[in-house]
Order: structure tokens, then C-alpha cells, then sequence
């Protein structure tokens, strides 16, 4: 078995349930190069180790999870498979950060990535930046340089993209809370000077 395809098996019938969890086997079969998932509604996290037949290596080249509930952070061993063709893991609830030593191909020119709308953060690895069909930044919190030159070059919202970082997550807060608190200080105001009475503190 090379290929399986399973796209969208849980779109339509029973729209509301959850296909469960993807079990970790699948992507240590030893001569499966092809596996594509998306839109089924898995849930839970990716196994963060894989166990492969003796000397075997893992043998998927394309990754295709889209689209389902998947969370926790992207393990390591996806990071660290420079045989990826095209991997595709948009629009789940991914978390955490990408390893600043990822690689994920060894030819950029003609490799795939997908990983827009989850919630990763941090810096991307400039093995990203010259990879063609590359969409990343949609729906991400990624730290860059003030020119944004750590960013992929070929990503579609590369010149719209505004980059987040926890210092700026940071700095949000503490607006939020200077301009709270001084809100809250005039309309404290008000209802002094309005009923002339009480007592602030």
C-alpha cells in the first residue's frame, strides 16, 4: 500500500461527530508514501514518537490533514523529514512553536506547505523562506525583523502579514490595562461629582 486517500470521509454523513483520533500506526507503515486525511473531524494530538520496522525510515512523502480538529504541538518528527513533497496541516488547533533547525525538504523548489490558520507562534525557520508553494503566515502569530526578511517569500500574505510576538502580546496587555484603568478612574469620577458622595480609595 503506496497511497490512501480518505478526504472528507466524515463531511456530510453525521456532520457532528468526531472520527476520534488518527491511530499512529498509519504513519509508520513501511511502504506508505502517500496519506491523506483531511476533513474527517479527527481530534486529539499527533503521536510525538513514531515506531518503524526495523531498519526501516519513515516513508510518507505527502501529509495531507487539513481541515479536522487536530491539536496539541506538531512533533518533531515532521519537522525533521527532509523527504516531504507536500504537507498540508491548515486549519486544525495547532499550538507551539517550529523548530528554529526544521527542515522539511531537500528541494524547496517543488515542495508544498501548508500550515495557515492553527495557532503557532515564534520564529520560522529560514529553511521556509525559499520553499515555492508555501502558506504559513494566514492565521499564525510568528515573530519576524521589523522588514519582515525572515519571512517566507513566497507566501500569499507576505505583504499584508503584521508579525506578533509575546513582547507585543505583552505591550497589547498593557494598553489594554492603561487605557482600562483610566477609563475606569473618569467614570469613577463621574459618579462622584454626580451623586457628591462615597469615598475613593
Amino acid at each position: 500500500l503506496k497511497t490512501l486517500l480518505l478526504d472528507g470521509m466524515n463531511s456530510k454523513a453525521h456532520s457532528e461527530a468526531s472520527a476520534g483520533t488518527i491511530p499512529a500506526c498509519l504513519f509508520s507503515m513501511p511502504t506508505l508514501k502517500n496519506l491523506h486525511l483531511a476533513g474527517n473531524k479527527f481530534q486529539g494530538s499527533l503521536p510525538s514518537t513514531l515506531t518503524l520496522p526495523v531498519g526501516k525510515t519513515l516513508a510518507l512523502t505527502e501529509l495531507v490533514l487539513s481541515y479536522n480538529i487536530l491539536s496539541g504541538t506538531i512533533p518533531s518528527w515532521i519537522w525533521h523529514h527532509p523527504q516531504w513533497t507536500y504537507l498540508d496541516l491548515s486549519f486544525n488547533r495547532f499550538t507551539g512553536y517550529i523548530p528554529s533547525n526544521a527542515q522539511v525538504t531537500s528541494s524547496p523548489q517543488s515542495m508544498t506547505l501548508s500550515l495557515e490558520q492553527n495557532y503557532l507562534s515564534g520564529g520560522i525557520p529560514l529553511s521556509f523562506k525559499d520553499i515555492a508553494n508555501v502558506d504559513v503566515l494566514n492565521g499564525n502569530i510568528f515573530t519576524c525583523d521589523s522588514n519582515g526578511n525572515t519571512l517566507p517569500s513566497n507566501d500569499p500574505y507576505l505583504n499584508s502579514y503584521v508579525c506578533g510576538s509575546d513582547n507585543a502580546n505583552g505591550g497589547l496587555i498593557a494598553w489594554v490595562c492603561l487605557v482600562g484603568g483610566t477609563f475606569v478612574s473618569v467614570l469613577l469620577l463621574h459618579i462622584w461629582h454626580l451623586y457628591g458622595k462615597g469615598r475613593m480609595t
